[in-house]
């Protein structure tokens, strides 16, 4: 999973590039992004490990802060949508 937000948003995005290439697609193809984090002080690191991901073009954001998630281990959940080009 990752001890911190840093490494556990690393670990979801390269997950989530794996899942993407197997449906044909990829994150330059990524049209929304929803993150629940646990804790409002990870923001900023969060914030920085996700644009390594998205230089530019950044897709539609969501992110807010949740008591807890389904693990107590976890930090952060990412869920994006992508659409795949003809």
């Amino acid at each position: 999973v990752g001890k911190d937000v840093r490494e556990q948003t690393r670990n979801i995005m390269e997950r989530i590039k794996v899942i993407l290439a197997a449906a044909g697609t990829s994150l330059d193809n990524v049209l929304t992004a929803t993150t629940h984090l646990t804790r409002v002080q990870d923001v900023a690191a969060y914030n920085e490990e996700y644009g390594k991901y998205f230089p530019t073009d950044k897709p539609a954001r969501t992110t807010v802060t949740v008591a807890a998630l389904n693990a107590p281990e976890l930090l952060i959940e990412i869920t994006v949508t992508a659409c795949i080009p003809d």
